[in-house]
């Protein structure tokens, strides 16, 4: 229904053009869960420091970004992550805003959304195709041009009919409007005075409400936009996991005690005054 208590009178209910519509309000049990493991998410990746500990995507010191003297490591390591970060913490305004504030805002968001899927896909297509230092399987090699390709095409799929929805005519986009005084009354008399109180704000703040939900070709380029984000997402989630799957440091047997001898082993238990010496060998350090 819209603001009114009416059903809309294209007959459809609403459906957001992007994940990031669907989840802008942190009030909510959805936007909740989405801004927490985002957030665990760019945490993770950030502090994993992957590009320099898995062998299948060190690209070695040769490699440069833009043929600058910024490594291509430190890109990889950082932009992804960062624009994660941007895309939750700078949630996207809600419909209906447009004030000079919430253009800002929407910018920062899809800049991050740019930064964390078309990073990892650019990221990711510059390491199989330019480095010769990665090394990787066969049929990880394959794998991994499977869901690159796969991110990208999404990707720029999802930014192609973005803009194509906002600056081309299409039949027939969601319709909003600044609430009047008669949609006030009408929602109070037709026993909605919840939404004839939100309707009250939305004038008193110049805000445009819901009236009618697409329909037509809007609608169709709506599900095109919401389906290739979403599989764009998936294709870098799943890169992930192949990298972590293939990667040799996975199988790696690690030693019961950490190096080093130390004197008197067995009665330390860090309750004696004494202190207690760390011996290490000069082949430990050599190690």
């Amino acid at each position: 229904v819209n603001f009114m208590g009416e059903p809309f009178p294209s007959g459809n209910p609403y459906w957001p053009g992007s994940v990031s519509q669907m989840v802008n309000d942190p009030r909510t049990p959805t936007g909740k869960c989405w801004a927490a493991f985002e957030t665990i998410a760019a945490i993770a990746i950030w502090i994993s420091w992957y590009p320099w500990e898995l062998r299948n995507v060190y690209t070695g010191s040769g490699l440069k970004c833009c043929y600058c003297c910024l490594p291509f490591l430190h890109v990889r390591a950082f932009v992804p992550p960062i624009g994660l970060l941007l895309l939750v913490i700078d949630a996207i305004e809600p419909m209906g805003e447009v004030s000079f504030e919430s253009e800002i805002a929407t910018t920062v968001h899809l800049t991050g959304a740019i930064m964390m899927i078309g990073g990892h896909g650019i990221f990711e297509l510059v390491t199989l195709s330019c480095s010769k230092v990665v090394q990787m399987c066969r049929p990880e090699r394959i794998l991994r041009w499977v869901f690159c390709i796969g991110c990208i095409a999404n990707g720029f799929t999802f930014m192609f009919i973005g803009q194509l929805m906002e600056h081309a005519w299409m039949c027939c986009p969601d319709e909003r409007r600044v609430p009047t005084q008669d949609d006030i009354d009408f929602a109070q008399k037709s026993g909605h005075p919840g939404m004839a109180v939100l309707a009250m704000i939305a004038r008193e703040n110049h805000d445009r409400l819901l009236v009618n939900s697409a329909s037509g070709t809007y609608l169709v380029a709506k599900y095109i936009c919401f389906w290739c984000e979403v599989l764009a997402g998936l294709n870098m989630i799943a890169g992930l996991l192949t990298i972590w799957w293939y990667c040799p440091e996975r199988h790696l047997s690690l030693f019961d005690e950490l190096p080093g001898d130390y004197d008197d082993a067995d009665s330390y238990s860090g309750r004696d005054d004494e202190e207690k010496t760390l011996v290490i060998s000069d082949d430990d350090l050599s190690d």
